[in-house]
Order: C-alpha cells, then sequence, then structure tokens
C-alpha cells in the first residue's frame, strides 16, 4: 500500500513540478493503473511457472521496489511513466499473488483473519504512504533542495517499503513445498 499511494501522490507533483500539464500527471497516473491490470494478467500466466503464489509475491515486491527507486532516479516525464508501469505492474502482481497465498487457506480456522489484516496492512500502508510523501516532500524540499527533489525523494519511502517487504516475505517465497515457513527461516 505505501508503494502505490506513494506514487499516486508523487507522480502527479513531480510531473507538475517539472512543468507538465496536469492532464499528463493524469496520463501517466493511468498509466500505473493499466500496468496494474496488465500486471494482474500476467500473474496467472507467471505464478505456475515461477512456483506459485508465494514466490510471485516475491516477485511482485522486487518489481514495486524498482518502480519506486526510477521515481527516485527520474528527473523526466518518459521516466515518470516508466516508473508508473513499474510500480503498476508491481502492484497488479501483488493482489494475484497475495489472494492465491490468501485463498489456500480459506475455509481453514482463522482463514478470515488472514484477509482481515491482509486488506487492513494494505489499507494503513496506503495511509501512511500518501499521507508520509506529502510530509516528506515538504520537509526535504524546505531543506534546501528544492520542490522537485523533495518530491522525488519522497519515493524513497515506497523502496523502504517494498525492499522491507521483500526481506520479510524471503523465507516464504524460498521455502520448497510442504516446508514449514520457521524452518525455511533456518535453512537461510
Amino acid at each position: 500500500g505505501v508503494s502505490f499511494a506513494n506514487m499516486a501522490v508523487a507522480i502527479p507533483l513531480q510531473a507538475v513540478a517539472l512543468g507538465a500539464r496536469p492532464a499528463v500527471a493524469g496520463g501517466l497516473l493511468a498509466t500505473g493503473t493499466v500496468a496494474i491490470a496488465v500486471g494482474a494478467l500476467a500473474a496467472g500466466v507467471l505464478a505456475p511457472r515461477i512456483g506459485g503464489g508465494e514466490r510471485l509475491l516475491g516477485v511482485s515486491l522486487v518489481a514495486a521496489a524498482f518502480g519506486s527507486l526510477s521515481l527516485v532516479l527520474t528527473t523526466s516525464i518518459v521516466g515518470l511513466a516508466g516508473a508508473a508501469a513499474l510500480v503498476g505492474a508491481g502492484v497488479g502482481l501483488f493482489w494475484v499473488s497475495s489472494q492465491l497465498v490468501l485463498g489456500r487457506r480459506s475455509g481453514t480456522a482463522g482463514s478470515e483473519r488472514a484477509f482481515l489484516h491482509h486488506y487492513a496492512a494494505y489499507t494503513l500502508g496506503s495511509v501512511a504512504g500518501s499521507s508520509l510523501t506529502g510530509v516528506f516532500a515538504r520537509v526535504v524540499g524546505g531543506a534546501g533542495l528544492g520542490a522537485v527533489d523533495g518530491i522525488r525523494l519522497s519515493s524513497l519511502l515506497g523502496v523502504a517499503a517494498t525492499i522491507s517487504g521483500a526481506v520479510l516475505w524471503i523465507p516464504c517465497a524460498v521455502r520448497w513445498p510442504g516446508e514449514s515457513v520457521e524452518r525455511a527461516r533456518l535453512s537461510l
């Protein structure tokens, strides 16, 4: 949630700060939205080929991390479009992969809590991501780096969130079918 919300706030701010018209900012957000759909479609093909939802979820976090990092590094409208596409693809992959993981638990004791925690965490991440993006951009921009650099550097929030998520998810993504997560953590 943090990465997506960060992108949704940072891209229009950065595009307008670079001198683009508001319609271009809307087009950049649309690029991210289309990429979400493409990522979700691709997830159905990729999941069985790479070992299931757990591994696909790891791939989704890496894709979103690269997209967020691209937002930090780019200084052009074309670069913003590429970053929006990467974050969007990561989000699309994420939603399908997380549903594959959660779906396997569906109907078991406590499975409803897993769904609730998943959606609550994503929603909280979205609120935090959008709020902190504005605060970060303002504080860093006000510290003498300027508005464009403050906005650009605010995407470090998305980078940090997706890398943290990937690191926490690695034990689940690399385990062998049937192996417990605890055992996978010990083998790393």
